[in-house]
């Protein structure tokens, strides 16, 4: 991670948003600013998205993800997007996603090439 990390703090389109309780990060979110190939403006894509599971159900994610959507309005960002996958376990997320105002809208493919 912090090798990642080195690599994303000299990058000026990602940005990351860490909430902290009681001086411990419980929450984290990074994002990517960037134009896109099929429409006009700027977009933001959220690549990473997580609250501590003792922190849940306590308003966290919810502060973090004003947060980041304030951050990237000010910017000028004219949309916000993020990929969650499609298993069990994130059932919780995807209500959460919805519930602040985001619709599933497609279904991401990826592949290693290494």
């Amino acid at each position: 991670m912090r090798i990642r990390l080195n690599a994303i703090e000299v990058s000026p389109n990602h940005n990351t948003l860490v909430t902290c309780y009681e001086k411990k990060v419980v929450g984290m979110s990074g994002f990517h600013i960037d134009v896109l190939y099929n429409k006009d403006g700027i977009y933001a894509r959220i690549i990473a998205f997580v609250v501590d599971s003792n922190y849940r159900n306590r308003g966290i994610g919810t502060l973090l993800l004003n947060e980041v959507e304030s951050t990237v309005k000010n910017i000028g960002v004219d949309g916000i997007g993020l990929i969650s996958g499609n298993c069990p376990e994130r059932a919780n997320a995807h209500q959460f996603y919805k519930k602040m105002g985001y619709k599933a809208v497609s279904t991401g493919f990826s592949k290693s090439l290494r």
